[in-house]
């Protein structure tokens, strides 16, 4: 585990430099690309039901 100080100067160096923060993006550019696989998993696991589910409710409120 770090100590203390080397999570405060870790936390600085990351959020008040150039460096830090191009790191950080990368960092949440790539959780975001996850999500969107997560996202394809499910729809394929479930087939879409969420979807066919919101249609159904969009029709019936038509009628």
């Amino acid at each position: 585990m770090l100590k203390l100080k080397n999570k405060l100067v870790l936390e600085f160096l990351l959020m008040n430099t150039q460096i830090g923060i191009t790191i950080v993006c990368y960092i949440a550019k790539a959780f975001t690309n996850l999500m969107g696989m997560a996202s394809v998993g499910v729809k394929f696991v479930f087939g879409g039901l969420g979807e066919m589910e919101r249609k159904k409710k969009n029709a019936e409120r038509l009628i």
